[in-house]
């Protein structure tokens, strides 16, 4: 993302994809996910705004953790997250051109990302249509 070979959303997401598979275990990316005017659990709007942010935050966060050969996360496989969700849910992302998530539902905590697709489908049409 700091180079500008991959663009600032697609890689924002890839590095969240590494967070979130971890459990947030991985406490050197928390400052990625902690910036003003990016909620990644909530609606992200991709515009010159974010990408400006999301590459600063990552250029800053290159300068603080020089990674060597063995901690590359270039080298960790992209995890698919799966977001299911119900009609009141999917008629906002389809008007967004499918870019951006809405706000989550009254008592709708968090996100909960699931990485199996198969469950994913199961939880959006068994769950979420109620």
């Amino acid at each position: 993302m700091a180079d500008g070979s991959h663009d600032p959303y697609e890689g924002y997401r890839k590095v969240y994809a590494i967070y979130v598979g971890t459990s947030g275990l991985v406490e050197e990316l928390k400052p990625l996910f902690r910036l003003p005017g990016v909620n990644p659990d909530g609606t992200i709007t991709v515009d010159d705004e974010f990408r400006r942010t999301v590459i600063a935050a990552a250029v800053d966060w290159l300068n603080s953790n020089p990674c060597s050969p063995r901690e590359d996360l270039g080298a960790v496989e992209p995890l698919t997250l799966y977001r299911p969700v119900g009609p009141k849910e999917l008629a906002p992302i389809e008007a967004s051109g499918w870019k951006e998530f809405p706000p989550r539902l009254p008592g709708q905590p968090i996100f909960y990302p699931v990485t199996n697709e198969e469950y994913a489908t199961q939880i959006a049409r068994d769950w979420n249509v109620r």
